[in-house]
């Protein structure tokens, strides 16, 4: 390949056809033509050696390449030019083959010399030609011996871990014999157990001679086995032959033929004629039942499947027995195929009924299972039994058969030749019957015709005894109707019925005859009510006719009448008339009775027959008309009722059934009297005529209550239009006539009342002339709604709630506004719009005074997360003092910077009073040195405890070296050794704690020194300061008097520090000090750092206070790292320092993105602006960037000046030829200067205007600049901005002078009574609560601002919403309301502040004297300061000093 990508770049650049690239390229052509042979004629090459490795004769077999023709081929690739690879690769091969040959044709030669080599040489030769991969003669000759051999080896490997056949055993034992092969490690196993085989064959044939015929055989080990030694024996041989692992055919005869003599033997007993005989024991034989016979019949087959006989063969083989219970078998099988029917019925079963047998079927079926010998079980032993149970009941009820007439074929030998004549009685039948039944589940024909006689005969006496019951009969509440015609019927029937029925017959022929009677009777009855109908009708037509009507205050109508007419009632129940009311002490009707009593006899007589007549039917009808009667008068007497939902149905039912009354048709005429019905049904219908007529009229007063009631409740139930109060009120009235209970009647006098209630109170909330809180407002407004009612009222409360919706509308659209000053005048204006409203919003009203209000450092409103301090209770922005809501959650008390200020404020007050104390008064020095020597004393008594231990931990560790120093050297073991080279673990371990004891030891010796060294430097300086000590005396005397509490408020004020820097007084105490020559006294100098420290801290108090300048704050932070003054790191300097750090990196910002470009166009980015405003707003302060971003952003970030800057809100020129604005400070001009200015040219514009214009512009400057030059300059008031001041900052009046005034209580408390430790004889007044009460009001305010009229914002209320941030003790924080990014001028400058008033003041310092404690400050309400409920003082509450 090499050369032929040679040749084709010789090609592509020789311009000539070279002769000797022809012969090349034939040379190749060449070459290529042998490699193509090569892997045509020859299967795998050198390079598949590694890649098969398994030895298989099928492998070489299939070889097309042959060795010959390899060399063939070999011999022309050494004939070419070009030498090949794979030339050298086949040469290779070939010689790999040759040697294989060679060791071949060694391994046949020693095979012939009798020198056999094992299998695992034959694997090897095999899978080296595998390798080779070339056939020839030998390697064909060697793969057959190793495949023979590989076969003989696999089948001897199985047979000599399992059990083969005799003939296999002795295939496999010749086949290896004959293999030119070593085999012998397994050849030997399979001849051993072969020889094994063959010994235990011949001692078989000594006993039973062996035959090629296997059933004689068979034969011949049954007729040994009969004979109990031969038995034994066998038995003994086939016990050694079965631990031999060779399958032999006569073993298996042998043990089949064994097996079959024992099954013999269990089946002899079963065979009938053994029957008779005995055991061992003289017990009787019993029958085998048929399932072990069965079971047994079933091995014996199995015993056939065993022999590998042919089916012929095996039909010759049978066992003792085993033909006599197959017939046994056979027999069984047939009975119960026979009689399945009988065997299979089930008697349980209801769904079909029972089996109907003759007792002579039942006999032949028990002889018949008796003659099988064989146990069926329990379907002969259930056939028996009934049999027996059969003969039992026939043999005691034969003579009842014989006299009912039945055939029975079975005669009981115990039967009498002579019947009884008895007459036959439903008794016996029936005790005969419920034998048969309770003892033979079958039905027996003669039982079964037995019980229809018996049926026959109860079905009559039973009909009979129903319409003629006996005398004895028992008697029933209710008794069941019957017709003449089932009385004549059963007459008709009695002469069929074989039992004896005579007084039964005789009982009906009495009831005949009573009926009739009767019936004539009846019909007499029927006349008189006819006749007292009448009567009634006519008797209440009269009355009725002298009726007047008049309406009743319920709606009903009041009969009223000269003389009231008796008044018939009648009660009526289920079973018919039973009581009355009025009527029966009325006589109406024929002689002395009246309708009632009438009806009432002849509804009794009826209920008395218990034949059905013509007559009685009339009862029932009569019995309907009588309670129609009842339910009208009710319903008529009370009308009012008819109004009630529940009547609705029941009056138009009455008037329905009533004209059916008048209409019957079910009375069927009479024979005897065809007249009677008709006339007792006109009789009637008159009457209820008359009542329907009323009722119809109730029905139409209640059709008109239906009509009011839906118009009424159309008004009532109507959403969509609201209901006047005057048309409820209608309603009401109309409603007087109508029953309360009416549901539609309840809901208008409801929803009048409640509308006059609420009418009621809307009047008093209107005319009570107050404002309503919009929650009262609504509520009142939805209760109207939910009444649906409208009137004045309601339209007033209603727009006056609409207005203060709007107003909460235009809330929230302006606290969603960008700009601080807009959003301020718009909140102005929205409070005082508020005012005029006749419904507030409060809640809203307050969270808009609340954007007014200032908060943390930095005095803006509410904004995201804020955290209070557990001090001050202030809030404070998350952002703005560098915490997070996750880092609040972690910390159990947060301080403010202000009150961090303050605790190092007063700690060097106590450090200077403390010193004051030890040298202005007579025991103070003593009682320090005390302390200082009680203090050394705990320290160096520590020490030695701690020393002591140490060192005898070090002495109980060398104790345990000792042991150590027998195996190493001495400087191996000292402790001072580090390296421990040979020691173990433990060894180690224990030098390195000897170690650790000892340094630590010496640690604290080293400061034991220390001690001592300290101790002695105190002594000397004591020594010095009592050398001192009356110039220390006098100086502290002085620092108390003019610094700490002077007499005066005017030493005082001459002794409050202005800035960070000393005042007078502290300076001429520094002088003092240093004419006294005491400068160097440590006290001294710890007392002047403190007064250093007072001044910074009460410089950062007043910053902190307001929104500090940047400027200030760094101010400070540098006098706090210069070497000015020693201020202990504490947390307020951290603080600050964070604050500083985070504005330098927003002011570095800031400039950059504010960064001219000279000759820029494009403009800023605001939306980089715009992030660094919001950015800002996390800064507590005041930065010059802040205002000149601000600036930009309103002037939409344009670029001006040559400078390429924004309009940054600082003094700009406008050209007057090309209306560009410049920087006054680019172009050296300053503001009055330009503003005095008429006309003004940019640089770029000097040539584009004539000269004289510009010589008269640089004159007009010229003379201005020469004018303010020579005006005095006149002092320009300075107007210090309205700052807001947090009302939680602490007081400069209150920390000034440092203990109060010599005598206040503060300073008593520090240095005792005037007079005690001054030199001094001034005494202060007695100070009492009024005398601190009017220090209070003459005091200045704590705001520095009060004087001008600003007063401390109020707190932000804790629950304007559900979802506040909540700070550490769990005080919810203020919701914000103006989350716009704010105008660099504060909110708070363009509203008017409140004024303080006196009585709030004095009233919080009583609050604050008299619970002695400091102030809460000015939260409203109650808040949680941790698990306490702190109740705070009034919002309007101001702190004093």
């Amino acid at each position: 390949e090499d050369l032929k990508k040679s040749i084709r770049e010789i090609e592509q650049s020789c311009p000539v056809l070279l002769s000797e690239m022809d012969t090349v390229k034939r040379q190749i052509e060449e070459a290529t033509r042998w490699e193509e042979s090569i892997d045509s004629n020859v299967n795998r090459g050198a390079d598949s050696d590694a890649s098969d490795t398994d030895a298989g004769g099928d492998t070489i077999t299939e070889k097309k390449c042959t060795l010959e023709k390899v060399e063939r081929l070999l011999s022309k690739g050494r004939n070419l030019t070009l030498r090949p690879r794979s030339l050298v690769r086949l040469q290779n091969r070939i010689e790999r083959a040759h040697v294989l040959r060679r060791r071949i044709v060694v391994w046949n030669e020693a095979r012939n010399q009798e020198d056999p080599q094992n299998i695992k040489f034959i694997a090897t030769l095999i899978k080296e030609a595998n390798k080779v991969d070339l056939a020839f003669p030998e390697l064909l000759t060697l793969t057959g011996v190793h495949k023979k051999a590989e076969e003989w080896m696999e089948r001897a490997s199985i047979a000599a871990r399992t059990t083969i056949s005799l003939e296999e055993l002795e295939t496999l034992v010749s086949t290896g014999e004959s293999l030119p092969l070593n085999v012998s490690d397994v050849l030997e196993k399979l001849q051993k157990r072969l020889k094994q085989a063959q010994e235990w064959i011949m001692c078989l044939s000594e006993i039973v001679p062996s035959s090629d015929d296997n059933i004689v055989w068979l034969k011949r080990f049954r007729n040994a086995l009969e004979d109990s030694d031969s038995a034994t024996r066998l038995t003994n041989i086939l016990s050694q032959g079965s631990r031999i692992p060779v399958d032999m055919n006569c073993m298996k005869l042998l043990q089949i033929e064994i097996d079959a003599r024992n099954w013999s033997m269990k089946a002899r007993p079963w065979i009938p004629e053994n029957l008779q005989s005995t055991d061992e024991t003289g017990v009787p034989q019993k029958r085998g039942k048929i399932d072990d016979v069965e079971e047994h019949l079933d091995r014996a087959s199995t015993l056939r499947d065993r022999l590998w006989f042919s089916h012929e063969e095996k039909s010759q083989w049978v066992l003792d027995g085993e033909s006599e219970l197959t017939h046994m078998l056979e027999m069984a099988e047939a009975w119960f195929d026979k009689y399945d029917d009988v065997i299979s019925y089930d008697n349980r079963s209801k769904k079909k009924g029972k089996l109907r047998l003759s007792i002579s079927k039942l006999h032949a079926i028990a002889q018949e299972v008796n003659k099988i010998p064989l146990n069926l079980g329990n379907p002969a032993t259930r056939m028996n039994r009934i049999y027996s149970q059969a003969e039992t009941w026939i043999n005691k009820y034969y003579p009842l058969v014989k006299r009912c007439g039945i055939e029975c074929s079975y005669m009981p030998p115990e039967a009498a030749s002579n019947e009884s004549i008895e007459l036959l009685t439903i008794v016996d039948l029936d005790e005969a019957v419920s034998d048969a039944d309770a003892d033979i589940p079958f039905d027996l024909s003669e039982v079964v015709e037995m019980r229809n006689i018996l049926e026959k005969g109860q079905e009559w006496v039973g009909k009979a005894t129903a319409i003629a019951p006996a005398d004895d009969a028992p008697k029933k509440g209710w008794k069941e109707k019957h017709s003449l015609k089932e009385v004549s019927d059963l007459l008709e029937k009695a002469p069929s019925i074989l039992v004896d029925i005579a007084s039964d017959v005789d009982r009906l022929i009495t009831v005949r005859d009573t009926v009739e009677s009767w019936r004539i009777l009846a019909r007499q009855n029927l006349r008189d009510i006819i006749s007292a109908f009448n009567t009634f009708q006519r008797d209440r037509s009269t009355t009725n006719s002298s009726n007047v009507t008049v309406p009743t205050s319920n709606g009903g109508i009041k009969p009223e009448t000269a003389q009231t007419a008796p008044n018939v009632e009648l009660q009526v129940s289920d079973s018919g008339v039973t009581e009355t009311s009025v009527a029966e002490s009325t006589l109406i009707g024929n002689g002395s009775k009246t309708l009632y009593t009438l009806v009432s006899d002849f509804i009794k007589s009826v209920k008395s027959m218990i034949i059905e007549t013509p007559e009685g039917n009339v009862s029932e009808e009569l019995n309907e008309a009588i309670s129609w009667f009842t339910r009208a008068s009710k319903m008529i007497d009370s009308a009012s009722e008819v109004f009630d939902k529940r009547n609705f149905t029941k009056l138009d039912k009455t008037i329905q059934s009533g004209r059916k009354l008048t209409k019957f048709s079910r009375m069927k005429e009479i024979a005897e009297d065809p007249t009677l019905i008709y006339d007792l049904r006109e009789s009637w219908a008159a009457v209820v005529n008359d009542d329907i007529e009323r009722l119809m009229e109730l029905q139409r007063k209640r059709d008109r209550f239906l009509e009011w009631c839906e118009h009424a409740d159309e008004i009532v139930s109507s959403s969509d239009k609201k209901v006047s109060i005057g048309t409820l009120n209608e309603l009401e009235q109309q409603s007087a006539g109508y029953p309360s209970s009416s549901d539609v009647v309840s809901r208008v006098r409801k929803r009048a009342n409640d509308a006059q209630e609420w009418l009621k109170v809307a009047k008093e909330l209107l005319d009570s002339g107050g404002k309503i809180p919009i929650e009262d407002a609504k509520h009142i407004t939805n209760a109207g709604d939910k009444l649906n009612i409208t009137c004045n009222e309601y339209k007033t409360l209603r727009s006056a709630l609409k207005a203060t919706r709007s107003w909460l509308l235009k809330v929230k659209k302006i606290n969603g506004g960008k700009e601080g000053q807009t959003a301020a005048v718009g909140v102005t204006e929205l409070i005082n719009e508020h005012a005029n409203f006749l419904v507030t919003a409060n809640d809203e009203f307050e969270k808009l005074q609340q954007t007014m209000c200032g908060y943390c450092i930095c005095r803006q409103p509410y904004e995201g997360f804020m955290i209070g301090c557990d001090t001050c209770e202030e809030w404070y922005h998350g952002p703005c003092v560098g915490i997070s809501a996750s880092q609040a959650e972690k910390c159990d008390k947060y301080v403010c910077i202000r009150c961090n200020t303050l605790k190092v404020y007063n700690d060097n007050i106590s450090t200077i009073a403390a010193v004051v104390r030890k040298w202005s008064s007579a025991t103070g020095l003593v009682k320090a040195r005390t302390a200082d020597d009680q203090r050394y004393g705990r320290k160096t008594r520590q020490a030695d405890r701690d020393y002591g231990k140490h060192k005898e931990t070090v002495e109980k560790y060398k104790v345990e070296m000792k042991f150590l120093q027998q195996r190493i050297g001495a400087s191996q073991a000292s402790p001072a050794n580090k390296q421990f080279v040979g020691l173990t673990k433990e060894e180690t371990s224990l030098l390195e704690k000897i170690q650790k004891a000892q340094s630590s030891a010496d640690t604290i010796s080293k400061r034991i020194d220390g001690y001592r060294a300290e101790l002695i430097e105190r002594k000397n300086r004591e020594a010095t300061e009592n050398s001192m000590s009356s110039n220390l005396k006098k100086w502290c005397r002085m620092i108390k008097k003019e610094i700490l509490a002077p007499v005066t408020m005017a030493e005082a004020d001459s002794s409050r520090p202005k800035s960070e820097l000393m005042s007078p007084p502290m300076e001429k105490a520094k002088t003092y000090a240093e004419s006294l020559g005491i400068n160097n006294i440590l006290d001294v100098d710890t007392v002047l750092n403190s007064l250093k420290i007072l001044c910074w801290c009460l410089t950062a108090s007043e910053a902190l206070a307001r929104k500090p300048k940047v400027e200030e704050i760094r101010r400070l932070i540098s006098h706090s790292e210069r070497s000015y003054f020693k201020l202990p790191e504490s947390k307020c300097v951290r603080m600050l320092r964070s604050m500083s750090s985070r504005a330098q990196i927003w002011q570095s910002k800031a400039q950059k993105a504010l960064a001219g470009v000279v000759g820029g166009t494009d403009k800023f980015d605001l939306d980089f602006l715009n992030e660094l405003m919001t950015f800002a707003r996390q800064i507590p302060l005041t930065m010059p960037e802040h205002a000149r971003i601000w600036h930009t952003i309103q002037d939409g970030g344009s670029r001006y000046c040559v400078c390429g800057g924004p309009s940054d809100g600082s003094f700009m020129l406008g050209c007057d030829n090309c209306d560009k604005w410049f920087h006054g400070s680019c172009m050296k001009v300053n503001k009055e200067v330009g503003e005095a200015l008429t006309k003004w040219v940019c640089p770029s514009c000097t040539t584009k205007v004539s000269q004289s214009v510009l010589e008269s512009i640089k004159a007009e400057q010229k003379a201005i600049t020469e004018s303010k030059e020579c005006q005095p300059v006149q002092p320009v008031p300075e107007v210090k901005p309205v700052e807001d001041i947090s009302p939680h900052a602490p007081s400069l009046n209150s920390l000034w002078p440092p203990l109060g005034l010599r005598g206040s209580q503060k300073a008593i408390d520090a240095f005792g009574k005037v007079g005690d430790s001054d030199d001094e004889d001034f005494v202060a007044p007695p100070v009492n609560r009024y005398h601190l009460v009017v220090a209070a009001q003459n005091a200045p305010t704590s705001n520095p601002n009060a004087a001008a009229g600003s007063n401390a914002q109020p707190r932000p209320v804790a629950a304007v919403s559900s979802k506040l941030p909540i700070n550490r003790n769990g005080v919810s924080a203020p919701k914000a309301v103006n989350n716009s990014l704010p105008a660099p001028a504060t909110v708070n400058q363009f509203l008017p502040a409140p004024v303080t008033s006196l009585k709030n003041n004095v009233k919080a310092a009583a609050i604050s004297l008299s619970q002695k404690k400091k102030p809460l400050g000015n939260y409203p309400g109650t808040l949680v300061q941790g698990k306490r409920n702190i109740e705070l003082p009034d919002a309007s509450m101001a702190s004093v000093p």
